[in-house]
């Protein structure tokens, strides 16, 4: 640091950040699952305790974490947004990521019978079905009960053998 007034100009000292800085994503697109480098510096020769985010959602697997370059795997509930780095010494600068791979935030009702439709709300489904599914449990259901898909919203109806279990949305992008 240099200061500079009308009169002289000071001696130099130099300051050193030590908190992390994220300078680029090895990829702005991604899907849940997909491994991204991100490089920088800063960001601690071993993980400890230091994680990164996709918004709210914090990593959970990481391939490799350097000082100055981590490869994770991109959460199975990312959303678009910021991607940060923390570390004891503090929070990283953000670089913006979209995420393409669906997600569900709702769907209504959850308790129904046979012949009744499921309204399933969410994003990245896409603007027609394509080669997306729905499945809850281990079936997958057959083209003829769809009623409604968009990149928002699906409504599907329920078959007469379905049996309880996790509602899943299918895309090409995961």
């Amino acid at each position: 640091v240099r200061i500079i007034t009308s009169a002289d100009t000071s001696n130099v000292k130099v300051v050193q950040i030590t908190s992390p800085f994220l300078r680029s994503l090895s990829h702005t697109r991604a899907k849940s699952g997909d491994v991204i480098t991100i490089k920088g510096s800063n960001f601690q020769s071993a993980r400890g305790t230091s994680k990164v985010t996709f918004g709210a959602v914090e990593a959970t697997s990481y391939v490799d974490w350097g000082n100055r370059e981590i490869e994770v795997r991109v959460p199975r509930d990312a959303r678009s947004g910021s991607v940060r780095v923390q570390t004891a010494k503090g929070n990283s600068n953000i670089r913006n990521i979209v995420i393409v791979s669906p997600y569900i935030t709702r769907a209504s009702p959850v308790a129904l019978k046979p012949g009744e439709q499921i309204n399933i709300s969410g994003g990245n489904f896409g603007r027609t079905r394509g080669t997306g599914y729905v499945s809850i449990g281990s079936t997958r259901l057959a083209s003829t009960y769809y009623k409604t898909w968009s990149d928002r919203v699906i409504q599907v109806e329920i078959p007469t053998n379905m049996r309880s279990g996790a509602l899943k949305v299918v895309t090409a992008n995961g």
